[in-house]
């Protein structure tokens, strides 16, 4: 009664896919980083501009290491599930703008855009207020971005660089 079983798994399962040849038997692409990215874009739900003054300072922490320091998140994530009783970044409030510094990945996010012209410009150009973006600032990387939540849902951030200010190349 069970002889048939055991048969069927004794059986070569790439059996099959060997008469296939190596075009047919690898059809579909292996899924990669971009397809997963635009996946993520793709989000059932619309993505919709918040004021980042208004969003938890963990969640920018984590979509500021999603855009501008990708390859750091899951050390980020890692060491932040190993902690207890503190936070992996430091908040101060100055002058009613907030300062994130995450000195583990040398980034920073500061609500104090500033009052040059030249982001003046960048704001007018682009339909944007001092309140409805930040400057975020790295070791390669000072940039003025945006931020938007899915559905309005503060808890998933992304966030949209406006403008590059600044690039360091090393």
């Amino acid at each position: 009664m069970g002889g048939n079983i055991c048969a069927a798994a004794k059986a070569d399962p790439d059996a099959e896919l060997a008469d296939l040849g190596p075009k047919k038997r690898y059809a579909q692409a292996p899924p990669d980083a971009e397809a997963a990215k635009r996946k993520q874009d793709e989000e059932v739900g619309t993505w919709e501009r918040v004021a980042p003054a208004a969003c938890e300072p963990e969640y920018l922490v984590v979509s500021a290491l999603r855009v501008f320091l990708p390859e750091g998140l899951s050390r980020y994530l890692r060491r932040r599930a190993q902690v207890t009783g503190f936070q992996c970044f430091e908040y101060e409030i100055v002058d009613s703008n907030f300062r994130i510094n995450v000195p583990s990945h040398a980034l920073s996010i500061t609500k104090d855009v500033g009052k040059s012209e030249r982001v003046s410009k960048i704001l007018e150009a682009n339909h944007l207020t001092e309140e409805d973006v930040v400057l975020v600032k790295t070791i390669e990387t000072l940039a003025l971005c945006s931020v938007q939540a899915l559905n309005g849902d503060k808890a998933k951030l992304k966030m949209i660089t406006v403008e590059i200010l600044e690039k360091i190349e090393t």
